[in-house]
């Protein structure tokens, strides 16, 4: 049990090297690289994404998995082995429905998309950034297929960002402050802008 323990966490601290590769080289393309970086920046990025993604869906990984379920089983939910193990499983299992090649195009759909969306801003110009959110819209579809859900389509990608958390569950809350904060808004005073119309000069 221990070994397999030990062998889970090296697995996945090598995923995680490689994911924090990736996200520096997100961040690098949009803080400090030139411009005419980004199509290769994009490829670089999107061959990390899927190499991690590769390495993640791996069968040893599903069998390490199901070997130490005995083990999390005999432990406090709350506990650090049972929670990795848990959260693991959770998302190997998500990964495991998605295809390395939609994952692999999703990765350099974003990545690509993200230099035509500066542009695009920077003209004030929504009608050329339209098909690259059409696209990126179009593989977030398609990566909502490849689950079953039983509220929305939208909760394989809220599940994203906030595990296991249902889209319904989400509404429930905002239909619960929805009207507290509409109240809040109507009852704040207005905001004296006056200091913005003086001449300071």
């Amino acid at each position: 049990m221990d070994a397999d323990l030990r062998t889970l966490r090296e697995r996945l601290a090598e995923i995680s090297d490689l994911g924090r590769m990736f996200f520096l080289g997100l961040w690098d393309q949009r803080v400090k690289m030139p411009t005419l970086g980004g199509p290769a920046r994009s490829e670089a990025v999107a061959t990390l994404g899927r190499i991690a993604h590769e390495k993640f869906v791996d069968g040893e990984i599903g069998a390490l998995l199901e070997r130490l379920r005995p083990h999390e089983e005999s432990l406090e939910y709350e506990s650090e082995d049972a929670s990795l193990i848990r959260v693991t499983r959770h998302d190997w299992e998500k990964a495991t429905r998605i295809p390395t090649d939609l994952r692999s195009e999703m990765l350099l759909a974003g990545a690509q998309g993200h230099q035509v969306w500066v542009d695009a801003r920077a003209n004030n110009d929504f009608a050329s950034f339209l098909p690259t959110l059409e696209r990126n819209l179009d593989l977030k579809k398609r990566y909502a297929e490849c689950f079953e859900w039983d509220d929305s389509p939208y909760t394989p990608l809220l599940d994203d960002f906030e595990p296991f958390m249902k889209t319904t569950e989400v509404a429930e809350v905002f239909d619960t402050i929805q009207p507290v904060l509409a109240e809040l808004v109507r009852e704040a005073p207005p905001i004296d802008a006056s200091f913005l119309d003086v001449p300071y000069a």
